[in-house]
Formats: structure tokens, sequence, C-alpha cells
């Protein structure tokens, strides 16, 4: 799993967000929720360039970008590092690795950048000649990932407003859902392990955390949220707990924490 800082996009920092076509629904892009997207007006046709553009209200640093939810087949990035806009591979180099469904991008920068502005290019659909659409673009630094993990256990709360009707009959509207993982780390004797651990639970505030980890490919069967494209916005609730494996000085240690799913 892969932990992430502050999505440094998000629309409520401040400055403006332009597009194409379909500018009222271009600020869903940067909302933290992909449950609604941008989607283009009239550029439906493949070859018909588009773009989402984010304009920051400060300068600042990501090292790594995800685009989730796009039907867009052929997306370029570019980004402003204050003087214009390049492109992203000029900026720096980076592994870019899609969903196998085409739908969700996740770069990974060799180096940190500075930027004042980026830009989602694109003009070809995976399916041909749809409107484009983009459900969110998140950017932010990568702050570690742990590869060797015991037990996450997952769990689905949704939010209902229940009536009792006269007929005796109950009435449930859901009106969303949010997620809790408790996660156990054992036997961990990989010093950078053992860094981030401490790292994440030091931070008093958000972090995003990706379970997937470019695992798709192995994996023969898969549910939310352990899809390729389930990334969260999350916060450590309450206690955690580190020992020593089986009480052993010389064993690895055992870390064991929870998670809740955040606005």
């Amino acid at each position: 799993m892969i932990f992430f800082d502050t999505n440094e996009l998000f629309k409520n920092f401040g400055g403006s967000i332009n597009s194409s076509s379909g500018t009222a629904l271009a600020p869903f892009a940067f909302d933290e929720d992909r449950k609604f997207s941008w989607i283009t007006s009239g550029q439906g046709t493949d070859g018909t360039a588009v773009y989402l553009e984010r304009i920051l209200p400060i300068t600042t640093t990501i090292n790594a970008i995800f685009i989730q939810s796009t039907n867009i087949e052929n997306i370029t990035i570019e980004v402003d590092l204050g003087a214009g806009y390049v492109s992203l591979s000029s900026a720096t180099t980076f592994t870019l690795v899609k969903s196998e469904n085409g739908e969700t991008y996740y770069y990974e920068l060799d180096s940190s950048i500075t930027i004042t502005k980026i830009k989602i290019n694109g003009s070809d659909t995976i399916t041909p000649n749809q409107e484009k659409r983009i459900a969110q673009v998140l950017g932010f630094v990568k702050l570690g990932q742990i590869k060797d993990f015991d037990d996450i256990t997952p769990k689905r709360t949704r939010v209902q407003v229940v009536n009792k009707l006269i007929t005796g009959k109950t009435d449930i509207i859901n009106m969303g859902i949010s997620w809790d993982f408790n996660v156990k780390l054992k036997s961990h004797y990989v010093e950078s392990d053992g860094q981030i651990i401490n790292d994440i639970l030091e931070r008093d505030k958000e972090v995003w955390i990706w379970f997937n980890d470019n695992l798709e490919l192995i994996q023969e069967m898969s549910t939310e949220p352990f899809r390729f494209n389930d990334i969260y916005k999350v916060v450590f609730e309450k206690s955690d707990s580190t020992k020593y494996h089986d009480n052993m000085w010389f064993s690895g240690l055992d870390s064991t924490f929870k998670f809740k799913e955040v606005a």
C-alpha cells in the first residue's frame, strides 16, 4: 500500500478551473469525490482536442498524479513550472501505469516538481466518439510505500435516513457510504517500513492511501476497496499499537491501527 500527502489540486484551496467545454462541470474533477464528473459538451468526436486546467492559488510541489474514471484514451499532461506550459515529460521523467480498463492513470514522477498550473489534454475516447469525461484529478507527494502487509479489514458503513411508515413498513433513504480500515502489519524488519509507519502515525492531518499499489494484474478477483482506482482520504482513528513480534526483542515489529475515511 502507498501513502500520499495532501491533495494539492483540491478545488477548495482556491485558484481557478478552466476547460475546453462543460465549464460548469469542471470543478467536479477537483472536488475529491469521484461520483461526479467533468463532461465535455459538443466535443464527442474523436480527434477533437479537449483540455481541463487547474490554476493553483500558490506554487505547490507534487510527485504523483491520479486521473480517475476517465474515458479519454490518449491523455497527456502539461505543467507550468513558472515560465509557461511544458509537457510533463519535459519537466521530469515518470512512470505511467494505467488500469486494465484504461480508465485510471497513475503517474509516479522520478523527481518532485513545483507547479503553478496543470493541464490535462486528450482527443480520443476508449469507446470512439463519446463526450470526454474525467471524474477526479489528484496531485500530491508520495509519502512512502509498504509492500508487505498482513491484514486489511475494510468496513463499509451506509449513511441512512430511516422513517417508520404508518403501514408498519420502513422507508430507508441511502445518503452515501463511508469506509473504515483496520490494518495489521506483522514482523516488519525493514527499517524504511518502520520509518514510514512512524511518520504516518505522527501526522495530525489526513493521508491518502492506495491499497491496490498496481497489483491489478495478479488479482484473481477484485472488489472495492482493493481495485486499481480505489484511493481514500483517511485519518487515524483513536488508538494504535506497536510491539515486538511475539515479544522478542530481536524480532520485527507488529503494528495495528485504524483508518477512517474523511471528507
